[in-house]
């Protein structure tokens, strides 16, 4: 496990995952991805239904070329928390780097009938990304 080294508060916090997730992101800007991880997965063991450290971990997994580990990451966090929707949204665009159309497809279209009300819907979703698969872009 990495040292915790940020602020006193995250320190004395560290039996939070809120705050252990805190301490990745800190790491993770300062390119300390090792660190990060460690953080990522001490929160994910704090409380496995902390959606913000799974997504983290996943993206950390992304910048590091193991996106796979980052689906194993996505799948486990979706199975404690199917109800969230960027979740189904995050694992969508993981499989859709690990080149499994079929399986991004059926995940992003997960995604908005996951969400309750429609608030946490991901803003960065191109118009028309969400096609049969198959069909030609325009």
């Amino acid at each position: 496990m990495a040292p915790l080294r940020g602020s006193r508060t995250e320190r004395l916090n560290a039996d939070r995952p809120e705050a252990r997730s805190t301490l990745g992101r800190f790491y993770a800007r300062r390119g300390l991805s090792v660190d990060a991880e460690a953080e990522y997965k001490a929160a994910l063991r704090l409380s496995p239904q902390y959606v913000p450290a799974a997504i983290n971990l996943a993206d950390l997994y992304r910048q590091l070329g193991r996106d796979r580990e980052g689906e194993g990451v996505l799948r486990a966090a979706v199975a404690g928390s199917p109800r969230d929707a960027g979740l189904h949204y995050s694992l969508g665009l993981v499989l859709t780097r690990l080149k499994r159309p079929a399986d991004a497809l059926a995940e992003l279209a997960r995604w908005p009938s996951s969400s309750l009300n429609g608030r946490d819907m991901p803003m960065s979703m191109p118009s028309g990304c969400i096609r049969p698969v198959g069909q030609a872009r325009p």
